[in-house]
Formats: structure tokens, C-alpha cells, sequence
């Protein structure tokens, strides 16, 4: 029943991770539709019905654009500017989201026309009574997201907030503002006629939210302006040119906006043809058409780049990987025994794609070494068919995708080489030091071990003659002597086979695995086989890595420890497993070992004890 159940589960899991993921990939289809084609056509449609509808003939009172043919213009020119915009950003950089805020921008700035239009349907004027209000957040999150400021944590709570804040008082004014109870219904524009989104009148609620909409205006107008200054001296030479232009322009519009409606404010009965109102609305429209040019520039600008740097990675992705260049480059040129040797700026030496020395780098007779430059640098020679391809014309078609690839080869080349030779001197400082052992083991055999056991020989002689004479104390002396004397040459001997033990060199891996088994202080249990003799170097790091295995096991109160010995694909295997004391470290001298020797130590200690593999090479 358990594993049913538990199936039951996983399944529903399952099910519900794949229902989550076709929801989600609906979402993101229904997102981008809206985005790229329902949100433009609602713009287009939008500018259309501005431009031939007749909404321009009403109360001057009301409206700028009825006021005169310029202003009409200039709300026209402003509103299909940042529309054009708009569209240029969604199908150049539809990911970039500037195309949606700018097509909302253009619906939000044609807002007032609607409300200003006497004979339009109630619902219309009221949507745009609700909608108008939004330009100055939409213009803030668009400015933001044109000079990369959203992505501040700062200054996206700020855009956040005012769309908020603006919403919040829009609607509550909607919902309580009778129009017919407004007695100050005369800044243009207003809707003075009905409000469809009525549900309890009361002025004196609607008045202070109308108030407070006009200041939350007016500090996003100068947020917009403290945005730009900020972003234009906190950012580097490159960001500043890149989204300069975005936001002097924001900063215009945000401070044409702020005057405007403190303008408006100050003057409650100023009407569309006051003279200052009118001119500040023009120096708005102005700021509103520069900005839309600064977001195509700015668009089209990120398009190019892009376009560039999709290029650069295409030539980057058809380079050769590493280590395919000299083929690549044989298989164009048609030159199958093309080579290429690197310069190692170092050593002024030339080597293989391996790391490998390559003497001289000198071309053979019947070839040519054509210099391969990078930021005027030879960075590797191409030694191929003399009479295949012209030098000069080998540098010219070798581009810039081939040029990175020959200097990525180069500093490979020069890891590598630096890594072979790091391990050659390890190797070699591993191997001075086994000599020196080897070197101190023959003398303590030949010198201090020898006089020893002649030690010993004279005073068992001297216990021979104490015996004959019938001298009990003198053999009793001689006696405690003869034992000084094995004990100091048993220690000898330990001392010398752990410095080196002769039977490795003489009989190899397995016979001196048998002989420490046999000496030492915890059992060991030894399978499988070495399957004979290794290189050298080895076997001495194999043996010195378990005898310091056996060693821990004994200091950390092992009763057993398991020594599994496997040789396959040209590699020694040795695992070492007991069961003293956990521990957490590895002696980096082993690790050391391991590795002068081409071979490595893993712990695999996962709970009570250690669990150490050996591997190095045994071909």
C-alpha cells in the first residue's frame, strides 16, 4: 500500500507541476499578445478617433487644443510621437517593456481630449476623467526603465508607490465628486457635466482628494526631475551617453509638468486661453515630443547594439572549441598537415595545443610559419603549405571569431603547459626526496645497523666465556646487554623499513602491502590484487598513502581496517576503509603524494570512520 500511495503523490505532484507550467505558459502568450499587438492597436485606434472625431469643437474653456490650431497640433504631433515610439520600442526591443509604457503614455496624454469633449458618451469621458492622472507615473516608470534606474530597489518602491497613490486618489474622487456640487469645476479640463462612477456625493471629500491629487502630481513631475540629475551624476561616462539622452528629456517633461499644474493650482480660475497657461501647455507638448524622440534613439540604439553583440557571439560560436583549432584551420586552408605552435609570452618559447615544447617552431622545408598578431603582439605561428595560400592573404582571412579562438588557444597552450610543467617539478622534488630515503635507509642498513649486530656478536661471545668461567654476575651483565642491545637494533630496523622499506623496490606493491599488514598495530585486512608491478613513483605514493592510512586508523583507535586493491584501464584503485574515530581531514601531504605520482586521493568518509581512494597510474 506505502508505495502507492506514495506513486499516488508523486503523480499528483507531477500533474499539478505540469497544470502550473501550461498555466503559466498561457499567461506569458496572453502577455505578450496584449503586449505587441492589443495594447498598439488601442493606441492606433486611440489617435485615430483624436485626429477625425470631433472632439476639438468644445468650450474653449475646457480643452487646449480648442483654444488654437497650434495647440491642437501640438497635442497631436506629442501624442503620435511617443505612440511612434511606443511602437518602434515594441517591435525593435519587445522585451525592453518601453514600447507598452509608451503606447499607455500616448493614451493617458490624449485623455484630457476625451474629457473635454462635451458630446461624448458619459463612460468615455469618465474612463478618461480616470485614466488622465496616470500619465505622470507612467511617464516616471517609463524615464526609470529607459535609463536602467528600475532595477534600483529604491526607485522602484517610488514608482510603485505612485502609481498607488495616484490610483488610490483618482478613484476615491471618482467614486465621491458630484460634478454638479463642484462650484470650482473650471481648470481645464474637467468633466462638469456628470460622473458615471458616482456613489456617495460629498464635496468636502472630494475637494481635499482633488487637492492632493494636483500635489502627488506635481512631486512626481519633480521626482522625475531628481531621477535624471541623480542618474546623470551617479553614472559612468558610457551610461551617461547612453541614457542621456532619455533622461534630460524626462527631466524636461517632469519639470514642464510640475510648473504646469503649480501653475494651475495657484490660478483655480484660469481657463485654457490664459496666455501663461497656454504657453507652459506648449512647453509641455515640446518636452512630451523630445522625450518620445530621446526613447526611439535610445530603442533603436540598444537594437543596434544587440545586433552587434548577437554578431560578435555568432562569431564567437563558430569558433573551434578548445583544442580544435589547428584541425579547423586544416580543414579550411584544405592543409592536412597544417600546425600551429603558441608563443609563451614568458618564456618566448613556442608549444603545442597540449602544452607540449615545440623546439625552434621552425618551418620544414617546403613550408612556411605565417605569425598570427593580436593588439600587434604575435601570439602563435600557422606552419603550413608554402604554396597553398600567400601568408598575407592567410591573416586577412583568418577573422576576428578565428583570431580569438588562435589567442583563447594560446593562453590554454600556456595553462597547460605551466600545469605540466608544475607536475613535472612536483614530481621531481617527490622523487629527490625518495632518493634521499633510499639513500638514508642503505646507510642505516650498511653503517649503524651493521656495527650493531657486530655489537651484539662480540658481547654474545662475551657471555659464552662469563658462562664457562662460571661467573653468574658478569653473565647476568652481559645478559641485560645482549637485550640493550636486539631492542636498539629491532627499533633500527623499524626506523629504517619506515623511511623506506627495501621490499617495495626489491618485490613490488603487493609484497610490501603483506609486509605492513604483518607489522602493523590494527588488523589488515588486504582483497583483491595489484595485478603486478607499477612504475615507480606509483607505487611509492600508493604504499606511503596506506602505510599513513593504517597509521590514522591505529591513532584514532581503529579494531580493522579494509584494504581493496583493483587494476583496471591502465590505473591502480586502492581503497582504505576503517572504523576508528571519525575524522574531517585529509593530510595534504598525501594529497601531495597522489598527485606528484599523475594520481589523486578522494575521501569518501560519509559517517563513523574514514573511507579514502587511492588511484595512479599503472600501465
Amino acid at each position: 500500500m506505502v508505495p502507492l500511495s506514495v506513486g499516488a503523490v508523486h503523480n499528483g505532484s507531477t500533474r499539478s507541476r505540469c497544470h502550473n507550467r501550461r498555466v503559466a505558459t498561457r499567461w506569458v502568450v496572453l502577455r505578450d499578445g496584449i503586449r505587441r499587438f492589443v495594447l498598439p492597436a488601442i493606441g492606433i485606434a486611440n489617435v485615430v478617433a483624436v485626429a477625425t472625431l470631433p472632439i476639438r469643437l468644445t468650450d474653449p474653456l475646457f480643452t487646449h487644443p480648442s483654444t488654437s490650431a497650434a495647440a491642437a497640433s501640438a497635442v497631436l504631433i506629442a501624442g503620435l510621437t511617443i505612440l511612434g515610439s511606443g511602437l518602434i520600442a515594441t517591435v525593435l526591443r519587445p522585451a525592453s517593456g518601453l514600447g507598452p509604457l509608451a503606447i499607455l503614455a500616448s493614451i493617458a496624454w490624449f485623455a484630457p481630449d476625451w474629457i473635454g469633449w462635451q458630446d461624448a458618451p458619459s463612460i468615455i469621458r469618465g474612463l478618461a476623467m480616470v485614466g488622465a492622472p496616470l500619465l505622470g507615473p507612467i511617464l516616471l516608470h517609463l524615464v526609470a526603465t529607459g535609463s536602467g534606474a528600475l532595477r534600483g530597489s529604491t526607485v522602484r518602491v517610488f514608482v510603485v508607490a505612485a502609481y498607488i497613490v495616484t490610483i488610490g486618489l483618482t478613484v476615491g474622487r471618482a467614486l465621491v465628486r458630484d460634478p454638479i456640487r463642484d462650484l470650482d469645476c473650471l481648470e481645464p479640463p474637467r468633466n462638469c457635466t456628470n460622473n458615471v462612477f458616482l456613489v456617495w456625493a460629498n464635496q468636502d471629500l472630494a475637494q481635499p482628494l482633488v487637492m492632493a491629487q494636483f500635489v502627488v502630481a506635481s512631486v512626481i513631475g519633480m521626482s522625475l526631475v531628481v531621477l535624471a540629475v541623480w542618474r546623470l551624476l551617479s553614472g559612468t561616462g558610457p551610461a551617461r551617453r547612453s541614457h542621456g539622452p532619455v533622461l534630460v528629456t524626462g527631466a524636461f517633461v517632469g519639470l514642464a509638468d510640475a510648473t504646469y499644474l503649480i501653475t494651475l493650482v495657484a490660478d483655480r480660475l484660469a481657463t485654457a486661453e490664459d496666455p501663461t497657461l497656454a504657453a507652459l501647455f506648449m512647453v509641455r507638448a515640446g518636452a512630451m515630443i523630445a522625450l518620445a524622440v530621446a526613447v526611439a534613439w535610445s530603442v533603436t540604439r540598444m537594437r543596434r547594439i544587440g545586433t552587434s553583440v548577437a554578431r560578435l557571439a555568432s562569431d564567437i560560436d563558430a569558433a573551434p572549441g578548445p583544442g580544435g583549432l589547428e584541425a579547423a584551420l586544416a580543414l579550411s586552408l584544405g592543409d592536412p598537415g597544417l600546425s600551429v605552435a603558441f608563443r609563451l609570452p614568458t618564456t618566448e618559447s613556442f608549444v603545442d595545443s597540449s602544452g607540449l615544447p615545440i623546439p625552434g617552431a621552425s618551418a620544414p622545408p617546403g613550408r612556411i610559419a605565417t605569425p598570427i598578431t593580436r593588439n600587434g603582439q604575435s601570439i602563435a605561428l600557422v606552419i603550413h603549405d608554402a604554396g597553398l595560400v600567400d601568408p598575407d592573404e592567410l591573416v586577412r582571412t583568418i577573422g576576428s571569431a578565428a583570431r580569438l579562438a588562435v589567442d583563447n588557444e594560446r593562453l590554454r597552450a600556456e595553462v597547460l603547459a605551466q600545469v605540466r610543467e608544475l607536475g613535472a617539478s612536483r614530481a621531481r622534488i617527490v622523487e629527490r626526496a625518495d632518493a634521499a630515503r633510499r639513500h638514508l635507509e642503505r646507510d642505516l642498513h650498511d653503517g649503524a645497523q651493521q656495527r650493531l649486530l657486530a655489537l651484539l656478536y662480540e658481547l654474545r661471545l662475551g657471555r659464552a666465556a662469563a658462562t664457562r668461567e662460571g661467573n653468574d654476575d658478569l653473565v647476568a651483565v652481559f645478559e641485560r646487554a645482549i637485550g640493550e642491545t636486539e631492542a636498539g637494533l629491532e627499533e633500527l630496523r623499524e626506523i629504517a623499513h619506515g623511511i623506506f622499506p627495501a621490499v617495495l623496490m626489491e618485490a613490488g606493491l603487493g609484497s610490501a602491502l603483506d609486509d605492513l599488514a604483518d607489522r602493523s598495530a590494527v588488523p589488515v585486512e588486504i582483497t583483491g590484487d595489484s595485478g603486478g608491478r607499477c612504475p615507480t613513483a606509483s607505487e611509492i605514493a600508493a604504499y606511503v598513502v596506506i602505510e599513513e592510512a593504517v597509521r590514522s586508523a591505529a591513532g584514532r583507535g581503529a579494531t580493522h581496517v579494509r584494504l581493496e586493491l583493483h587494476r583496471r584501464d591502465g590505473r591502480l584503485t586502492a581503497r582504505i576503509v576503517d572504523d576508528g574515530a571519525s575524522t574531517n581531514t585529509v593530510s595534504a601531504h598525501l594529497t601531495d603524494r597522489a598527485g606528484a605520482a599523475s594520481g589523486r586521493l578522494i575521501d569518501e568518509t560519509t559517517g563513523a570512520g574514514q573511507a579514502l581512494r587511492l588511484e595512479v597510474p599503472c600501465a
